[in-house]
């Protein structure tokens, strides 16, 4: 049992006593301890933000999961998203947390679509500015970013991501489509 606390002073100490071994020892068991903390702080470890069957874009965000699955794209987890209200007519949304990269993807209600709606980007000293003409009306002016957003529409589907790579992959797996 130890009668007070160790301070780095005496584990320096310790460390010449001993040869260094066990604070190598102590130093790669506490990196890899960190390593695991950390890596738990992934979104997808917090159950609580985690889309789930009662949103009505479960349904909907299930099936494209399986189907970018289908398509090569491992798919991590799919959270709830904080742009589930941006157009008339929308069911809901999702967040998608994927090998890739990150997305979000915006449902309509069958049979709308997002075919007809035009995304007007503008960049602005310190960011980017979006806003939507035709339809679905756009129950929000303005998307205001600090960096570019990406869009890509696929029917009644409106994905934006942050990273063009990942636009460019999700419009690729829905190319052959």
């Amino acid at each position: 049992m130890l009668s007070r606390p160790i301070t780095l002073q005496r584990l320096c100490s310790l460390s010449r006593q001993l040869h260094f071994r066990p604070v190598l020892i102590l130093s790669v068991l506490l990196s890899i301890g960190l390593q695991v903390a950390w890596a738990e702080q992934s979104p997808c470890s917090f159950p609580h933000t985690h889309l789930t069957a009662v949103n009505p874009a479960y349904r909907d965000a299930m099936e494209l999961a399986r189907f970018l699955q289908s398509r090569g794209l491992v798919v991590d987890c799919v959270l709830l998203s904080t742009e589930e209200r941006m157009f008339e007519g929308q069911e809901g949304a999702a967040n998608f947390q994927t090998e890739l990269g990150v997305f979000e993807v915006l449902f309509l209600s069958k049979p709308q679509t997002f075919n007809a709606l035009e995304i007007v980007a503008q960049q602005e000293t310190g960011g980017y500015l979006y806003s939507f003409r035709g339809s679905p009306r756009a129950l929000h002016i303005h998307w205001e970013g600090v960096r570019p957003t990406y869009f890509f529409k696929h029917q009644k589907q409106l994905f934006n991501t942050l990273d063009k790579q990942v636009e460019a992959k999700l419009e690729e797996a829905f190319q052959s489509f």
